[in-house]
């Protein structure tokens, strides 16, 4: 509630507002005298006055500058992302963009052809960009065994093409020979890489690739061998060899790979590495050339075993080296697990053809074993003997009987009661000696023909006989033998590093009692070795640097020589070594008499000295 003073004035108030004549006026006071006020010359207030300043006249001040400093922030960071969208759209979708999609790259050839058969093919190149490319180079792969017109393998193929300007077409055409076996397909695979200007970075372009369908194998393959073998019988494999080319083959190599259970003993012609390669130096078209395959097939009851032989052509490296296959040959052959398992051994070994030294004697083991489930009655075995020396073969047996006139030995339950009763599962054996007399001149050699009779009732007809037969051939050795030695011709005598030295192999061949024709003896040479003296009877193969003594004839008790001139360069890695000079020499001849072949091995040879 107001106090009467406070209403008195307000009345008054009231009565100014509301009167007709006008506002009162009033004197003015006079001036007043300023009051005097002592100012000091230093700012002298206290802290915290100042920070209470600060708090409540600065603040806002600074809350509005950080407000206006954002928003300046963001206007440029929204204006140089704007610039930078518009750089990128610029530089893809503009004028000057280089893309790979706009490089064209097309390799067209045919779609099937012959194996073994030049391919001609090209490949066109399109640069669509508005500007060049740069350090172009087109990339070719090519399948596995491809050779160039030469014989030489190809793998990768690079062909600079530099500067490609904008709008250029660039076609180049290349050719090939491809390899493979009948209705295989096989891949050329194109690429470019280029360059752009101003960056280091190599980009790619690939092509669809050009496949090829082989329409023909250049080599037909055809393999006979038995379908059934009796575990451990002997068996022979032929294989025929034929040209389905219009053009001459060279090199041809020819692999087998034989199972599990298959023992080797012989292959004419001989393997030229190890007992499963040969080599066709050339086939004309429609030629063909016979390999057989001989060996031993053991194994288990209702067992099968495959054996694969595949033709094709070498590698730059080898051409001993299966790189790409022609052709391939399968033979499926089951094992038949015999009722009478019989083996013959001769001093120890079951192989099909043993050597006696001369002097030395055989002695002969005949193995029967029972395999049916039944006991087998009345045994019997039977050898017949041949060959051109019986009358100069001593024999000796404890038992048994032995008709020369017919040069047959006998063994039956009359005479070994073993024989008589050999129940399942059990073992009997009959032996005897051969012993040839000493110094015999001619060629000769002793043949075992066993057969082995048994019954599974006393019966003894032969329809129900249980046969097995195993043959078995003893040589007398010819003692031939194949002996070298090395000789210094000239160069330095021990052998230094970039400098040749050249050196005499003196080759002598020994022979023993049995004449040998068709005698060859071969050897490999090392990489940095050189055969001097090529022609004549000494032949060189360059392809798998394999030289050939062709010595023909050996008289019997004769002996031949030759001597092999070869250079050698050491390289820097033989330093300290004695590189080889020669590959192991083999000679192999054969038995005029009997047709067999003769083998004899020297070691490899080596540089008489360290080389410095």
């Amino acid at each position: 509630m107001a106090t009467p003073e406070e209403e008195g004035k307000i009345d008054a108030l009231r009565e100014r507002l509301y009167s007709r004549s006008g506002e009162e006026k009033r004197p003015r006071s006079g001036l007043r005298t300023p009051t005097q006020t002592n100012v000091p010359r230093n700012w002298q207030r206290s802290q915290e006055d100042l920070q209470e300043t600060l708090k409540t006249d600065t603040a806002p001040m600074a809350k509005k500058k950080r407000g206006y400093r954002t928003k300046i922030l963001m206007g440029a960071g929204i204006f140089f992302g704007v610039t930078l969208l518009l750089s990128l759209l610029f530089l893809l979708l503009g004028n000057n963009s280089i893309s790979g999609d706009n490089i064209s790259l097309e390799v067209s050839g045919p779609f099937a052809i012959g194996g073994a058969e030049t391919v001609d093919f090209r490949v066109a190149l399109e640069n669509n960009n508005a500007v060049p490319i740069e350090s172009a180079t087109l990339i070719i792969e090519y399948p596995v065994g491809t050779q160039n017109g030469e014989g030489r393998e190809l793998f990768t193929e690079r062909v600079a093409l530099d500067v490609i300007s904008a709008g250029q077409l660039v076609s180049k055409e290349f050719s090939a020979m491809i390899f493979g076996e009948e209705n295989a397909e096989k891949l050329i695979k194109v690429s470019v890489e280029y360059r752009v200007r101003g960056s280091n970075a190599v980009f790619y372009k690939e092509a669809e690739p050009l496949r090829l369908k082989i329409s023909s194998s250049p080599i037909v393959l055809s393999l006979k061998a038995p379908d059934e073998r009796t575990s451990g019988q002997d068996m022979d494999l032929e294989l025929t060899v034929v040209s389905n080319s219009e053009e001459e083959l060279t090199n041809v190599l020819v692999q087998a790979d034989y199972p599990f259970g298959f023992e080797f003993t012989d292959a004419s012609p001989r393997p030229d590495a190890g007992n499963d390669t040969w080599r066709i130096e050339s086939l004309e078209p429609g030629e063909e050339t016979i390999i057989t395959v001989l060996g031993v097939m053991t194994g288990l009851q209702k067992e099968e075993r495959v054996f694969t032989f595949s033709a094709g052509a070498g590698t730059d490296r080898s051409q001993l080296e299966l790189s790409s296959v022609y052709a391939t040959a399968e033979h499926e052959v089951d094992i038949d697990g015999p009722a009478l398992n019989v083996d013959v051994d001769i001093n120890g070994s079951s192989s099909s053809g043993v050597v006696l030294q001369d002097g030395q004697s055989a002695t002969v083991r005949i193995d029967v074993l029972n395999t049916l489930g039944d006991t087998l009655h009345n045994t019997s075995v039977a050898v017949v003997l041949g060959g051109n020396i019986l009358d100069q073969v001593d024999i000796d047996l404890t038992n048994g009987e032995i008709d020369r006139s017919e040069g047959t030995i006998y063994f039956d339950s009359n005479r070994v009661s073993a024989l008589r009763d050999i129940p399942s599962g059990a073992l009997r054996s009959v032996s005897f000696t051969l012993t040839p007399e000493s110094g015999i001149t001619k060629t000769s050699q002793v043949t075992l023909d066993v057969t082995v009779r048994g019954y599974e009732n006393y019966n003894d007809d032969d329809e129900d006989a249980l046969v097995q037969n195993v043959k078995r051939t003893i040589q007398l050795s010819s003692n031939a033998t194949l002996s070298a030695d090395v000789q210094h011709i000239s160069g330095p005598s021990a052998p230094k590093v970039g400098e040749t030295t050249r050196y005499g192999v003196d080759l002598l061949i020994q022979n023993g009692s049995n004449q040998l024709v068709e005698g060859v003896v071969t050897a490999v040479l090392p990489e940095n070795v050189v055969l001097d003296n090529e022609g004549g009877n000494i032949s060189y193969d360059a392809g798998n640097r394999r030289v050939s003594w062709n010595v023909g004839t050996i008289g019997a008790r004769g002996s031949e020589r030759m001597t092999l001139f070869l250079s050698i360069t050491p390289d820097s890695g033989d330093r300290g070594n004695t590189p080889r000079l020669l590959e192991v020499q083999r000679l192999s001849a054969t038995n005029k008499f009997t047709g067999l072949t003769v083998r004899a091995e020297n070691g490899a040879l080596a540089v008489p000295k360290r080389v410095e």
